[in-house]
């Protein structure tokens, strides 16, 4: 009886929300390794790859470089999943895809990454074909239009042609897929709604509409199809929204392409020490397709783990994650509860340099603006009410963007705010390092923002 263990029985239930939780990254192999370990510690299911221009032809060095390491590492340890992102129209030309070339360079490129441990892929053709006003994105290649009529046929065939060639290859590969239209804010048009009840509705939404229809109905149902919510970086997503992008996509649930971590703080797409924290529906992986969410940013960085970590956990926790709770766990995880006002302070000293300067320069512009936005009324004045519509919206653009910041203060009151707050935020950085933390010290002062050249008012 003495010589025994005794063991209380429980049951143990630690499984994430989001089966998917695919994190982008800019990895350099000299430190990969290391950003995999960590990955791995902290329960990070997957990083993304890419070459340095997203190309879609062949792996660059640095790639070719991360991939041996990759695969070595995960047949010794395993736990963390890798993702290819390409662009099919990145790099020195983009693709055809009647072009039997084309398509066995592609392919010999995904092929190359399988056998080094990469199971899903990710092909976008976001915001870089060809585009004309009221047509939408376009085939660029002769041959292409002859075979098909529009862009987003010519893709399906190209994404159900690859997914045919990796079953019967047996390979076991994960495909996503991010069309053109990806959201309402789009790269051409701008924010979309500004185009309903005016004469260029039908020329904004047909194209994407028209697209998504037959991207839903014609694209293999095991590939992912991404969008970003109705805005480019959505912080706020309703059932209403996903209902209907799924509409637009024929009943097809689409996967969330998040882009919302570089959109939290004011005049800078930093992350530093700052929590995830969307309004997301209740229950939301039941929901978004892929039972997935793709986070955009660099989360294997320095200054971005702690909030890599609070948006992993939201993805294990959902609806019970806690915002403010998590960051404080993250840091002390990272850095110990000991130093967490210290970093709490750099990030402090460092925003308020960084919105006194972009504050500043915004205010001047703004006056630019404003500029070009007389002219148009001048131009448009006899002209039926949209033409007058249109230039009040500019109009409130501008005055919403100039008073959205302070009137600037007197240049010398100015440079010397920024000169105090620079020697504050050195002196900080210096304590940073002298804590032991000098990766994060060179972090940080990579990103900070560099002061203004006073010699100019």
């Amino acid at each position: 009886m003495y010589n025994s263990i005794k063991i209380r029985k429980a049951e143990v239930f630690d499984y994430p929300a989001f089966s998917n939780r695919i994190f982008n990254s800019d990895p350099l192999p000299y430190n990969l390794t290391e950003d995999l370990d960590w990955m791995l510690r902290y329960k990070i299911e997957s990083i993304a790859f890419h070459n340095k221009d997203f190309s879609w032809y062949e792996p660059d060095e640095v790639l070719q470089e991360n991939l041996k390491i990759y695969n070595r590492w995960k047949k010794n340890f395993g736990g963390v999943n890798a993702l290819l992102i390409l662009n099919l129209y990145a790099g020195k030309f983009g693709i055809e895809v009647t072009n039997n070339e084309h398509l066995e360079r592609l392919k010999s490129f995904l092929q190359f990454c399988y056998e080094h441990g990469v199971t899903s892929f990710m092909l976008n053709a976001d915001d870089s074909p060809p585009f004309k006003f009221g047509e939408g994105y376009y085939l660029s290649s002769e041959k292409d239009k002859e075979k098909f009529s529009t862009l987003a046929e010519a893709h399906c065939w190209l994404m159900n042609n690859i997914s045919d060639w990796a079953k019967q290859n047996k390979y076991k590969m994960n495909l996503l897929y991010c069309p053109s239209f990806y959201t309402y804010e789009e790269m051409h048009y701008g924010d979309m709604q500004l185009f309903k009840g005016t004469p260029w509705e039908d020329a904004a939404f047909s194209p994407l509409k028209r697209d998504l229809k037959i991207i839903g109905e014609n694209m293999n149902q095991d590939i992912e199809i991404m969008w970003t919510g109705p805005y480019v970086c959505t912080r706020t997503l309703t059932d209403e929204d996903l209902e209907e992008w799924t509409n637009n996509l024929q009943g097809r649930k689409p996967f969330l392409f998040d882009n919302s971590i570089f959109s939290d703080l004011e005049f800078t797409a930093r992350t530093m020490f700052t929590p995830y924290g969307n309004e997301f529906p209740k229950k939301f992986s039941q929901k978004t397709g892929g039972n997935g969410i793709f986070i955009n940013g660099n989360p294997v960085g320095e200054s971005s783990r702690a909030a890599t970590m609070t948006a992993n956990a939201y993805l294990w926790e959902e609806d019970k994650y806690n915002k403010d709770e998590s960051i404080v766990k993250a840091m002390q995880k990272l850095y110990h509860s000991s130093n967490i006002n210290l970093l709490l302070k750099y990030k402090e000293v460092e925003l308020e340099l960084t919105k006194s300067i972009r504050q500043r320069e915004l205010w001047f512009a703004s006056d630019e603006l404003w500029q070009s936005i007389r002219n148009t009324r001048f131009i448009t004045e006899k002209n039926p009410f949209y033409y007058h519509q249109n230039y009040g919206r500019l109009k409130a653009l501008r005055l919403q963007i100039k008073h959205s910041v302070p009137e600037p203060e007197d240049f010398d009151e100015f440079k010397n705010k920024c000169i105090e707050l620079d020697k504050q935020r050195r002196d900080l950085l210096d304590e940073i390092e002298a804590k032991g933390f000098i990766k994060l010290s060179y972090s940080l002062q990579s990103e900070m923002i560099p002061l203004p050249n006073f010699n100019k008012n």
